[in-house]
């Protein structure tokens, strides 16, 4: 089939492209072609890494981390290449719309009220695989694309707060699937084999960090003479601030001899490789994954110290338990996710073979 993804590929974050290529990757191995619907304009795109100049304080801002965003800017947008992109006026050609991953469904976010997250797009077939409301929503927030998401037929949703948001809404029951990063093996990711950078490292990705997490890195770091990189987003203490491809910044965790995140991807992407870690939950979608993976033990607990801190880093995580947890979810996902492409593929063969007859 000829399927269009909706999914914010193009943002300024490394988890929503991972995203966005693994699904990629997970159809095109089933045989499908695989176009990505490009629902912004390049000046809203551009505003996602430059910020706005609205006030004296954001200009300033603006100045500052211009050089860095603007880097950033150019290797995200290189990085767009491996994408199919494609308009309005090709939408004629594609035979489904698949809404997903990410918290598209996440109405309090302003990208996210665009109508076309929740089926307002013009395809013969919407389905939806692994959309998040995020954090949970006001329910009157979505009476407007009440309708349109009555038509999309869900596979699944990625978190539990989601699950119940469809079925309040939509009287439809769901299940839960995993975020489209773990629907296929890390082999598959064409991670570059070159190493970054030389000494050993590391690695910080994360939005906020606490002081008292920022002295534990430092001090952390400084006894086990690793330099601190900072990914993506900047941290000013940190021995090096750098912004990589989202393939780069995989070849980053596996070349780091730690990593400190609070993110959902990064935390994917760190046990996928099996790497020694510290996870900072700041939000449910990282605490249900480290819950279900079983990776409960690399996480902060009330009143932390830095004795456990640096136990936690120094000790391997039970990955071999994370990889049986992923097996068994990971198969269940993929086996939903395939029966209804094979469900659509067969209804759209009946309608051909049905025009046909007619004429």
């Amino acid at each position: 089939m000829k399927i269009t993804i909706v999914t914010p590929y193009d943002s300024a974050n490394y988890g929503a492209y991972l995203q966005a290529l693994a699904n990629k990757i997970f159809l095109e191995e089933l045989g499908h072609s695989v176009f990505f619907y490009k629902w912004r304009s390049p000046k809203k795109r551009k505003q996602l890494f430059f910020g706005k100049k609205d006030s004296i304080k954001n200009l300033i801002k603006y100045v500052m981390k211009y050089k860095y965003n603007a880097h950033k800017y150019h290797v995200f947008s290189d990085a767009l290449d491996i994408f199919h992109e494609i308009d309005e006026n090709e939408l004629s050609a594609m035979e489904l719309a698949i809404l997903g991953s990410d918290e598209i469904w996440n109405i309090n976010v302003n990208t996210f009220q665009n109508p076309v997250f929740y089926g307002e797009i013009n395809v013969p077939k919407i389905c939806a695989y692994a959309p998040s409301a995020g954090n949970g929503a006001e329910l009157e927030r979505y009476n407007s694309v009440c309708c349109s998401l009555a038509q999309v037929e869900i596979i699944g949703v990625r978190d539990q707060s989601t699950v119940e948001l469809v079925e309040k809404l939509l009287n439809k029951k769901t299940k839960l699937v995993v975020d489209p990063t773990l629907l296929i093996p890390f082999s598959y990711y064409p991670v570059p084999n070159k190493r970054i950078i030389s000494e050993k490292y590391m690695l910080i990705y994360s939005y906020d960090i606490s002081k008292e997490h920022i002295e534990w890195i430092k001090r952390y770091a400084h006894e086990k003479k690793l330099k601190t990189v900072a990914v993506c987003m900047q941290h000013g203490w940190c021995d090096k601030n750098i912004c990589v491809s989202p393939l780069e910044f995989l070849s980053l965790i596996r070349d780091a001899e730690c990593v400190y995140t609070t993110t959902f991807h990064g935390s994917i992407f760190t046990f996928l490789q099996h790497k020694r870690c510290y996870v900072d939950i700041k939000s449910t979608k990282v605490k249900d994954l480290l819950a279900w993976t079983g990776m409960t033990n690399q996480v902060n607990r009330v009143n932390c110290t830095y004795e456990r801190f640096i136990k936690i880093l120094d000790i391997q995580p039970n990955y071999n338990l994370f990889e049986e947890n992923l097996l068994i979810r990971r198969k269940q996902s993929s086996s939903m996710y395939q029966e209804i492409l094979t469900k659509i593929e067969k209804m759209q063969e009946s309608g051909k073979r049905n025009d046909l007859y007619m004429s």
